[in-house]
């Protein structure tokens, strides 16, 4: 069984800060710079990432981040919005180095043989430690800050150093096939788009188009419709997805679309384009093909990825797009066999990636579960070997 002891963070870790980079500092190549707004929880992102375009000289060496290391946000916002609270936690996961700003802190254990790094990871990114730390933060109303000492003051229970281990083996594994399944879908989505840029991008002429094909508009391939309303008050639980300009929107328990289907932004957000494999409700905010005419859903799908839809903005302060702008724009009309060859492969693709989704949210949810249990001792890790074991523990 393993032996738990009380510290205080601060006897086991320390905290480096980040380096406060002038914007003129950073262009759009070089070394990454990690900001608050890279840290999206469990991962790092480098999406819209800004870049040192110099040379890392010595006195930038104690700023470098490097594959695993635990990074946390210095800013963001207070208790009451959680979602964006101060605190968030994430590791950094890519083999090129990167850099770290202002406001942003890297986590690490003084003494390897007293505290694994892999475990402080799990055990920083519980949301309980999240929590507190946004409850404790100093600042305005409308931002939170945390020093390093509020982070060194927490108080934490820590098991023996082999329990430690033990504890993140189980986790990271876990996330390990999280992060695979993440990396498959990326290569999926990546042979989908080729073969729509073999199919229909790639040497077609619309002078000389194949035997069938003919230049028409996007209206000719399919109609796009308004969403629907449905105030928040009057959803209601179900596994009915909503989506919005921004995406996923929670869930309803009544269906006004039947799946598959396309939604994209009419206000708010315009550009982004979401391919729904199931039944499901488009809100306001967003249009929706209502009919499919010379296309078919994944064909639609790609078609409006590859139109430059926010260059079709007709709003000031609020981004908006008329459907039928994107109805009478120039489009390549294949011939039917043709567009149902590609939605029949690309089809293949799609279900795999939904497998590895639905895959990873199960993997998620049991470590989620895992996690408190674990991080607590509710679990004697060291009593519990396989996975069999611990889905028993929970059920």
């Amino acid at each position: 069984m393993a032996t738990w002891q009380t510290y205080k963070l601060g006897e086991l870790i320390d905290v480096q800060n980040g380096f406060a980079f002038k914007s003129g500092d950073l262009q759009n190549t070089g070394t990454p710079v990690i900001k608050i707004k890279n840290i999206q929880p469990p991962n790092i992102s480098l999406k819209e990432a800004d870049y040192y375009p110099h040379e890392l000289i010595l006195k930038m060496e104690q700023f470098i981040v490097e594959k695993k290391d635990i990074l946390i946000s210095m800013t963001g916002s207070h208790v009451s919005q959680i979602a964006s609270a101060v605190g968030k936690v994430g590791r950094y996961g890519f083999d090129k180095p990167a850099l770290l700003n202002q406001r942003v802190g890297k986590l690490y254990s003084k003494d390897l043989n007293q505290l694994d790094n892999d475990f402080l990871y799990y055990l920083i990114s519980r949301p309980e430690i999240q929590f507190e730390l946004a409850t404790n933060a100093g600042g305005s109303a409308n931002q939170a800050n945390i020093s390093p000492q509020n982070i060194k003051d927490l108080e934490v229970e820590v098991p023996d150093l082999p329990a430690q281990k033990k504890i993140a083996e189980i986790l990271s594994a876990l996330d390990d096939k999280i992060e695979l399944n993440r990396r498959m879908n990326q290569t999926l989505e990546q042979m989908a788009q080729t073969l729509f840029m073999q199919y229909f991008v790639d040497g077609i002429d619309a002078d000389n188009l194949p035997e069938g094909w003919r230049v028409g508009s996007i209206g000719d391939l399919f109609t796009l419709q308004r969403g629907f309303d449905l105030p928040s008050t009057i959803r209601a639980g179900g596994n009915v997805p909503i989506f919005s300009a921004s995406g996923l929107n929670g869930f309803h328990n009544e269906v006004m679309v039947k799946g598959p289907g396309i939604t994209t932004g009419r206000s708010g957000i315009i550009g982004n384009v979401y391919y729904v494999d199931e039944d499901f409700w488009p809100l306001n905010t967003s249009l929706f093909i209502k009919e499919f005419k010379a296309s078919t859903p994944l064909h639609s799908f790609y078609v409006l990825k590859h139109t430059d839809l926010k260059g079709l903005n007709t709003g000031s302060a609020v981004p908006t797009l008329n459907r039928n702008d994107v109805h009478s724009l120039e489009a390549i009309i294949p011939d039917r066999k043709t567009v149902l060859d590609f939605e029949e492969k690309v089809k293949l693709l799609f279900n795999k990636i939904r497998q590895n989704e639905k895959e990873n949210q199960s993997l998620i949810n049991l470590r989620d579960t895992l996690l408190p249990k674990l991080m607590s001792g509710e679990i004697d890790v060291m009593q519990t070997q396989t996975a069999g074991q611990y889905e028993e523990v929970l059920s």
